[in-house]
Order: C-alpha cells, then structure tokens, then sequence
C-alpha cells in the first residue's frame, strides 16, 4: 500500500514539473481595433529562450518600428522566470480588416507557432490633445535618442546608454 502512494506521490510531482516546463509562445496586440494613423504595437512573447524567431509578413501594416528584443530573467524563492518579447510598430496602410498570421521559433528542438491574429482598422481617429498621452508628445516635435557605448560587448562588459532628449523650441 505504501508502494502505490509513493508511486502516486511520484507521478503527481512528475505532472507537475512537466505542466509548469510547457512551453508558451504568443503574440499580443497593443489594440485590436485603430484608425488608420494610429500604431499597433504587436508582442511575440516565449517562457522559453529559442532560436530562428520567423516573424509574419505583416500584410496590410508598414513596419515603422522593430524588431526590438526585450529579455527577464529573475529567480524569485528558487523558482526561475524567463521571459523574451521581439516587439514591432506597425502603420497600417489602409482601411479594412487585416489578419497577421502566425510567427514561429524554434525552442528546444520543436516549432511553436502563434495564433493569427486579427485587426480592424478604422478610418482616422481624432488624436487626443492629453499632454500625457506617448503619441501626442511624438507629434510635439520631441525626440529621444540613446546612445550606447559599446554596439559588441562581450559576456559581462559593461556598456553605458546616454539618453538625449531633443525639443523643438516652437
């Protein structure tokens, strides 16, 4: 009787790990319905580091920004967290119903695939006039620029970004 509680014990544990080592790739949208001047920022995000990340072909949409990687890695009580994002600014270049179809990446040796997914655009919005609002201050003649020091460190060479802010005075 012992025996068979251990073995249960063991192949609930075993469950475990393997449903919290599963592997997720997907693509977020900033927005699932814009006007025609606005951006959409989309999202690839994986729980798992890979390799040859395909991006889709963005039918319908300019890229005006991208690809930029963003990378998490943290442990927190013994239990490790990683997390990479390619992200992309996208126009799109004209009214209608768009659907960017799937992204793939390799990771430990199988391809995962995202969803489709699917965007209205609208005919152009009126942009707000909230000095708080990212898009507003963009139009406002600003700029920021970043500087880095060293474009090919090695493993563990520490870089230095300068941040400049350029404001039209008009």
């Amino acid at each position: 009787m012992k025996l068979i509680k251990h073995i249960a014990l063991i192949i609930l544990i075993a469950c475990n790990s393997m449903a919290l080592a599963q592997v997720k790739f997907e693509a977020k949208v900033s927005k699932q319905k814009l006007g025609v001047n606005e951006r959409l920022r989309i999202d690839f995000e994986m729980n798992k580091d890979g390799d040859n990340f395909n991006p889709p072909n963005f039918d319908g949409f300019t890229v005006v920004g991208g690809p930029n990687t963003s990378v998490s890695n943290s442990w927190i009580n013994g239990e490790r967290t990683y997390s990479k994002t390619y992200s992309y600014f996208l126009a799109p270049k004209s009214v209608g119903s768009f659907t960017i179809k799937q992204a793939t990446i390799e990771i430990e040796g199988e391809i995962y695939k995202t969803f489709p997914v699917k965007i209205e655009v609208t005919k152009a919005v009126d942009r707000p006039k909230d000095g708080n609002n990212a898009e507003f201050i963009a139009s406002e003649n600003i700029h920021l620029v970043a500087e880095v020091s060293k474009t090919n460190p090695y493993l563990n060479e520490a870089i230095t970004v300068v941040y400049k802010l350029y404001v039209s005075p008009d």
